[in-house]
């Protein structure tokens, strides 16, 4: 059996995101939360999650900030979400570089095991609420 042309190479969804973090590219992430128990009579979109979020926690000097560990971990354990389900958002993080401009954009479900990273469909693990309470709790105190 002869083929032609090589096999694509899969990589990580996340990758890409994590390496600009380490580099020190990414600068800040804005952090979107909606109400606990937040309850819509349609799916909750990026779009509507950014006017609906209750509160908006930014993180600087992210190389820096001790729930990094948490969330670079979170994003080695991302992966392509072959469906099409429909998500209905909850949680948000825009990242950004030196200049301001928006980079990444991740979002959760209400379901936190899935969400999308730059529009495409992924899965979670249970470190990326982990980590989006870590953000929160530290802007509590």
């Amino acid at each position: 059996m002869l083929w032609i042309g090589a096999a694509e190479k899969e990589t990580a969804p996340a990758a890409g995101l994590i390496a600009e973090i380490q580099s020190k590219k990414v600068q800040r992430v804005d952090v979107l939360f909606t109400p606990d128990g937040l309850v819509t009579r349609s799916e909750v979109n990026e779009k509507s999650l950014e006017q609906i979020s209750s509160q908006t926690v930014t993180v600087t000097k992210l190389t820096q900030n001790k729930a990094t560990p948490l969330l670079l971990k979170a994003l080695q354990g991302v992966n392509n979400n072959p469906t099409n389900q429909n998500l209905d958002l909850r949680w948000g993080c825009k990242f950004y570089d030196i200049q301001g401009h928006k980079i990444h954009r991740l979002y959760i479900n209400c379901i936190p095991s899935f969400g999308s990273l730059d529009g495409k469909p992924v899965t979670f693990s249970t470190n990326m609420i982990n980590w989006i309470y870590a953000v929160k709790e530290q802007r509590n105190k």
